[in-house]
């Protein structure tokens, strides 16, 4: 794990150059700058004679801008009763991103984990994304409302941490990563719908992986929404198939 702790160190250098008190948000998760703005869900679900299951989908970002970017620090959890074990997702993100025209790039170290922590990984990320293009609705939505969209290319190398000698969908140690991933979201009358989409080339038994998740949420006051949200598919650090829809409460904070 040597380059990313040397990606911590520079990532560290920066904290200096802090030009404001740091925001915090809590949202859907940090996958995405749309995942994000959607509210952490909590949701129960009734299945079959089984008892009250629930599942959580919750993030915590704490920004701050540097120059002309910014640093980012995360936490996020996919869980909840209603996932079996190795299919959620633990999280935590240090991330740097500087705007470099016509291009935002993003530097990541990522810790992903399963549910009983079998799986750990350690993740190393570079990550591309088009500065705001109008004309093509990326990264701009006129007055708030209606149709956006951004596109992200990015490259990761990592290691495994820890890892259960039975998991299927385990990388090799030293692995490498490319992937691709879509955000798109609608608004209309303080309501947003988002999809995000993600494909990965992995190597090991992970190879060719992709994940959607979507969500819709009406705000009903005190930053408080109804949230329907929905997932399928294979995601890191196990690459374990999940489907999921539920209909929930969401909770949103943005302090800047």
């Amino acid at each position: 794990m040597r380059a990313v702790s040397l990606a911590l160190l520079a990532i560290a250098g920066a904290a200096p150059a802090l030009a404001q008190a740091p925001s915090v948000r809590i949202g859907h998760s940090y996958t995405s700058e749309r995942a994000l703005g959607q509210p952490a869900a909590f949701v129960l679900v009734a299945e079959d004679d089984r008892a009250l299951l629930t599942t959580l989908d919750a993030a915590v970002v704490v920004s701050a801008p540097v120059g002309n970017g910014g640093l980012t620090l995360g936490a996020r959890a996919a869980a909840g009763s209603a996932r079996a074990r190795e299919k959620r997702v633990l999280g935590a993100l240090v991330r740097y991103w500087r705007a470099a025209a016509p291009v935002v790039v993003s530097i990541d170290v990522d810790y992903e984990a399963d549910g009983g922590l079998d799986v750990q990984k350690g993740v190393l990320g570079l990550q591309v994304t088009p500065m705001g293009v109008p004309s093509l609705r990326i990264g701009y939505t006129p007055g708030g409302v209606g149709f956006s969209w951004r596109p992200w290319l990015g490259l990761g190398y990592g290691n495994v941490l820890s890892a259960d000698a039975s998991a299927a969908g385990i990388e090799p140690d030293g692995f490498v990563r490319v992937f691709g991933r879509a955000e798109l979201s609608y608004r209309r009358s303080g309501a947003e719908a988002t999809l995000e989409a993600t494909g990965w080339l992995a190597q090991g038994d992970a190879q060719r992986a992709g994940y959607l998740k979507g969500a819709l949420s009406v705000p009903i006051g005190s930053g408080f929404s109804i949230v329907a949200s929905g997932e399928a598919g294979r995601q890191p650090p196990r690459f374990a198939r999940g489907r999921r829809l539920g209909v929930g409460l969401g909770y949103s904070l943005r302090s800047e």
